[in-house]
C-alpha cells in the first residue's frame, strides 16, 4: 500500500512540473536567462579585479583626432598622441561626430571613466553633463579630472556651465573642437543630395561675410583658463598644462569641416532622402543610399 502512494505522489508531483512547464516556460526561459547573466556578470567582475591589479595607476592614452588644417591645402598634423591621462578620470561626449570618434580611438582602461551620450545626440550636453559628473567625482577621486570634448554648434547651444564649474571649484578639462559650424548636419545634407546652406557659417544667407566665435575669449570672461592651439603638438602640451591647473580649463583648436571629420565616416547614419524629385544630383543620392542598406545590421 505504501509502495502505491509513494507511486501515485510521484507521479502527481511529475505531471504538475510537466503543467507548469508548459504554462509557464516563457518565464521559466526567462529566470534561466537572468541566473545566467548574473553569474556572467560576477565572473567578469571577478576577471576586471584580476585585471587591475595588473594596471598601473597611470597609462599612455592615445587619441585619434581629426586633420587640423592651417588652410584649405596645408595639413599640419592629424593626430595627438602620448598623452598621459590617468585611468580614473572621467570623458564626457554627446553629439556631433565626437562620439565615434572617443567611441572607436579611446582606449577605456577603467569601468565608468567614459560618458558618451548616443541616440538623441544632445546638443549642450557635453559642457553640463561634465559638470554633474565632475560634481559626483569630487566626491570620491578629488584628484581625478573630468574631460569633455565638445564641438563649436554644441558648445554655442550651452556654455554656462562652465562659469558654473568656476563658481563652485569644480575643475573641468574641455576640449572645443571648432569646425565652423554644425558640420555634421552639413555632411547629412550633402549625404542627400543637398547643397550645404546654414549649417556652416560660411554657408549662412543672412549675413555679408563669414565670421568665426573667438572662443577662447568667450571662455574667459566666464572665468575659465584659456587658449588655442593650432595642432596635435600643441593641444599635448596645451593638455598638461590643463591637469596642471586648478580650475576649468578651455582648449580650443580649429578643425576642417570635411577633411578627416566627417568624409569617410565611421558610421552609416539614415536619413531621409525624397523618394521624387526633379534633382538628379538628390535622385543620384537616393539610389545610392538605399543600395547602402543591405548592410544595416537587422533591428537598427
Amino acid at each position: 500500500m505504501e509502495v502505491v502512494i509513494i507511486v501515485v505522489v510521484v507521479v502527481v508531483v511529475v505531471v504538475a512540473v510537466v503543467v507548469i512547464i508548459i504554462l509557464m516556460w516563457r518565464e521559466i526561459i526567462v529566470v534561466v536567462v537572468i541566473i545566467a547573466a548574473v553569474v556572467i556578470e560576477i565572473m567578469i567582475d571577478d576577471t576586471a579585479v584580476e585585471v587591475e591589479v595588473e594596471v598601473t595607476v597611470v597609462d599612455v592614452i592615445e587619441i585619434d583626432v581629426v586633420i587640423v588644417v592651417v588652410d584649405d591645402d596645408e595639413v599640419i598634423g592629424d593626430r595627438l598622441d602620448t598623452t598621459v591621462v590617468p585611468d580614473h578620470d572621467r570623458v564626457v561626449a554627446a553629439a556631433g561626430g565626437l562620439p565615434a570618434e572617443v567611441t572607436a580611438n579611446w582606449r577605456t582602461l577603467k569601468t565608468g571613466t567614459v560618458d558618451v551620450e548616443f541616440g538623441f545626440s544632445c546638443m549642450g550636453y557635453e559642457i553640463a553633463g561634465a559638470w554633474g559628473a565632475r560634481i559626483a567625482q569630487s566626491e570620491k577621486e578629488p584628484e581625478a579630472d573630468t574631460i569633455s570634448f565638445v564641438g563649436d554648434g554644441s558648445y554655442l547651444m550651452l556654455n554656462s556651465d562652465i562659469y558654473s564649474s568656476v563658481l563652485t571649484g569644480k575643475k573641468l578639462i574641455i576640449l572645443v573642437l571648432d569646425n565652423g559650424g554644425f558640420a555634421v548636419i552639413n555632411k547629412l545634407q550633402n549625404n542627400t543630395g543637398n547643397e550645404s546652406f546654414n549649417n556652416l557659417i560660411k554657408d549662412c544667407p543672412t549675413i555679408p561675410e563669414p565670421f568665426a566665435v573667438d572662443f577662447e575669449a568667450h571662455a574667459k570672461s566666464m572665468g575659465a583658463l584659456s587658449e588655442t592651439v593650432q595642432n596635435p603638438a600643441e593641444l599635448g602640451a596645451a593638455f598638461k598644462r590643463a591637469q596642471s591647473a586648478d580650475q576649468t580649463s578651455v582648449i580650443v583648436m580649429q578643425v576642417d569641416p570635411y577633411v578627416g571629420w566627417t568624409e569617410g565616416g565611421h558610421t552609416w547614419w539614415e536619413v531621409g532622402t525624397p523618394h521624387v524629385t526633379d534633382s538628379v544630383k538628390i535622385r543620384n543620392a537616393h539610389i545610392e543610399w538605399e543600395s547602402s542598406r543591405p548592410k544595416q545590421r537587422r533591428g537598427i
